[in-house]
């Protein structure tokens, strides 16, 4: 008899047969790791991830869907049957060592390839136990018809044998790690398991996207020598053209040489500390088409936190390499063009895959690849594996996840063969969290450099100016600040804070005032900031009160600015802001100005970053020779995060949400959930995670938000034409609007 896996009928119910599938996911979910030593074990779980559908009944169940035939999906499970074989086989239930490790992992990967599990839930259940007892005679019947029909007990037997050398062999680099602690040890377990299930998944999804749609998704491709050299001479060639005849143009120079110098490094964690305006973009690119070209690297990722810091520095990366085709700029902003059904289906899936040269995206969805519950976010993570990888403003890394970035980010480079670039001005001492970075002790610019970088692109002076009331006392210093310099910005903490000084500046003073706050659309706010450009350009004199909306990804340049107290990256930010074109040959004056009466209880990060500031304030204030009089040198940076992560309970690095255990517990020991459970039972299985309740939890950022669709300027149009009866029935017309 045989089994189908799949039936087109676009193409007379043209079937797959399951051997096929199975076949098929197999070769590409190993192609995807073998790159990291996972090759047989990929094999096996693709393999063995669909022998649940070599039954009659799953054979009646997909005809009748082909046939228009009403049936309740999933009424027939068939994710269980490769759990079952492999628990059964291979699983003794006794203390477990590698060889049931292998087994969980694998029968993990099979058993999540359409949504995660819980190993252990909340009610101290066994994921494993259940899919094995769940449905015994259905799973004996589809592994007997495997057997038979796809593949012997003979070859999983020496599969699984291989398997178990690759496993014991991946995780005796976990045990090298100096220190590693017994619920690390079961997190990089759990990475183990995603990283797996990312391979099933992409090779599942690949092959019946190839059946279903006739065509050869190969064509998705990956870095090689000939793609980095060829974008590497571009870069280099356009770095020829830029002038070196200034002392920062020469600085720009040496510190892109030092990029280029360090790539010959093997693949580490490495910091890449520059000051704004020193060219990092550019540099970092050269360090990584470097070391791709050198290591045969299959992918570069480019990750900053904002999409308006990808917006200009895609462009740039894309002329740096002179070729849009092996650059794929993935964010929540990219709208495609509807009309062109194969542009779109492209985009989409190379999205879906990150199968391409150069990945240009935002810390969100990178953060969203290594622990959102989505099974098309953990199709990503395979794409990692054997890659460049920078991380831009890393200080932006939200302090609840250093637990979750500092371990995955250990994973990607110990034993992903990633090589990991952490890029800033105002480098995070993540080496010293609770749970460390294990970072290496080279730096692709001398640490003994830094300063005197700093030094040269030295374009303000961040200065204290004490605390201050909002009302008449900041009123009255920005008055009077007026008087020496045309263009101000000032930088608040709260959307209120922004519109309450906004308002008394404009009410008491006579001044050219604007007002920039993530409150305004997105629309509303690009004409504002056109609007401040134009004024800057033309002379005209004004004052800016915005929120932190200006602090990154956003060209422009004030002659002094104020920063109302926060973390010092913050506050290194918004003086990236100011005399950003060296239009003034002095350093313009930013001032730190604390707020009396300002009420962060609400905002807890912004709120402890500036605690840690104040610190480093007053320890400047009675020793500034300590810190080479500069706010913003090395030693101030290193105090400030120490600061910072000193007094920070265990839990809160460890992104822990009220009344839930923190996702680094479920994603590692799980012991509220083990709690309960009978110690033979504990010890008979080394997988404690609650996968699919982390990945339910986890959030990148706060989103409890709603989306709106403003009626300013071409908004109310669109308000009208989607308020019309055309867009109620046709849902292609009414995207369309929406994407506009």
């Amino acid at each position: 008899m045989s089994f189908i896996a799949h039936i087109n009928p676009k193409e007379q119910n043209r079937k797959q047969t399951c051997t096929d599938h199975c076949r098929n996911t197999a070769t590409y979910a190993s192609d995807d790791l073998k790159c990291i030593g996972l090759k047989k074990t990929a094999y096996l779980a693709g393999l063995l991830h669909d022998c649940g559908k070599f039954t009659p009944e799953f054979n009646d169940y997909i005809q009748k869907s082909a046939d228009g035939i009403s049936v309740k999906k999933g009424s027939v499970i068939h994710t269980f049957a490769g759990v079952y074989y492999l628990m059964e086989n291979y699983h003794k239930g006794i203390m477990p060592g590698f060889q049931e490790l292998t087994a969980e992992l694998i029968a993990y990967a099979i058993g999540s390839h359409h949504s995660l599990f819980d190993c252990y839930d909340k009610d101290s259940k066994n994921g494993f136990i259940h899919r094995v007892s769940k449905q015994p005679e259905y799973e004996q019947q589809a592994i007997t018809n495997f057997q038979t029909e796809c593949a012997t007990s003979d070859e999983i037997d020496e599969l699984f044998s291989e398997s178990c050398t690759e496993i014991t062999n991946f995780y005796q680099k976990f045990l090298s790690i100096p220190g590693v602690r017994d619920d690390e040890l079961r997190f990089y377990a759990g990475m183990m398991a995603r990283i797996l299930t990312s391979s099933v998944i992409n090779g599942d999804r690949r092959d019946t996207a190839e059946f279903m749609s006739g065509s050869d998704f190969s064509a998705a491709f990956t870095g090689n020598g000939k793609i980095w050299t060829e974008a590497l001479s571009n870069l280099e060639y356009c770095l020829n053209n830029l002038s070196s005849d200034t002392e920062i143009g020469k600085a720009r120079k040496d510190l892109s040489d030092y990029c280029k110098a360090f790539a010959d490094k093997p693949s580490d964690i490495y910091r890449l500390n520059m000051p704004t305006g020193a060219g990092k973009t550019l540099s970092g690119l050269r360090y990584a088409l470097t070391h791709a070209m050198k290591y045969n690297k299959k992918r570069i990722f480019y990750i900053a936190p904002l999409i308006s810091i990808l917006d200009q520095n895609a462009k740039v990366i894309r002329d740096a390499v002179g070729n849009d085709d092996i650059v794929l700029e993935h964010h929540s902003n990219i709208v495609t063009d509807q009309d062109d059904a194969e542009k779109l289906n492209q985009y989409q899936l190379l999205a879906e895959t990150w199968d391409s040269p150069i990945i240009v995206t935002t810390l969100v969805q990178f953060l969203n690849t290594l622990f959102s519950g989505k099974t098309s976010c953990i199709r990503r993570m395979k794409s990692l594996c054997d890659s460049v990888i920078i991380i831009d403003e890393v200080q932006t890394v939200p302090t609840k996840m250093l637990t979750l970035f500092n371990l995955a980010i250990n994973f990607l480079s110990t034993v992903c063969n990633a090589d990991i670039l952490l890029c800033s001005a105002t480098q995070p001492c993540l080496e010293k969290a609770d749970h460390p970075l294990l970072l290496s002790n080279e730096d692709a610019v001398p640490p003994e450099k830094w300063d005197d970088y700093n030094k040269i692109f030295k374009r303000t002076n961040i200065i204290h100016a004490g605390r201050m009331n909002m009302e008449k006392e900041i009123v009255s210093f920005v008055q009077n600040l007026s008087q020496t310099y045309p263009s101000i910005l000032i930088v608040c903490n709260k959307k209120s804070e922004a519109a309450e000084l906004f308002r008394l500046l404009h009410e008491q003073t006579n001044m050219n005032c604007y007002h920039l706050s993530s409150g305004m659309c997105m629309a509303h706010r690009r004409v504002t900031l056109e609007r401040i450009q134009n004024d800057l350009v033309n002379g005209i004199p004004l004052i800016c009160v915005s929120t932190q909306v200006i602090e990154a990804g956003v060209d422009i340049s004030f002659s002094a600015g104020i920063r109302l107290t926060a973390g010092l990256d913050s506050i290194v930010q918004t003086a990236g802001r100011v005399n950003r074109n060296c239009e003034n040959d002095e350093a313009a004056p930013v001032y730190v100005i604390g707020c009396i009466g300002e009420n962060l209880s609400r905002l807890r990060e912004i709120s402890e970053a500036k605690d840690a500031t104040n610190i480093l304030l007053a320890e400047f204030e009675l020793n500034p020779e300590y810190f080479e009089n500069d706010l913003p040198s090395k030693k101030s940076v290193d105090f400030y995060y120490e600061a910072l992560y000193k007094p920070m309970n265990k839990g809160y690095q460890d992104y822990t949400i009220p009344g839930k255990p923190s996702l680094y517990n479920l994603l590692s020991d799980n012991s509220r959930s083990m709690q309960f459970v009978y110690d033979n039972e504990k010890n008979a299985f080394f997988m404690h995670q609650a996968f699919a309740k982390a990945g339910k939890l986890f959030k990148a950022l706060d989103d409890n938000t709603l989306t709106l669709l403003v009626p300013y300027k071409e908004g109310m149009e669109i308000i009208a034409e989607l308020s019309a009866t055309e867009a109620k029935f046709d849902f292609g017309y009414k995207k369309k609007l929406l994407n506009q």
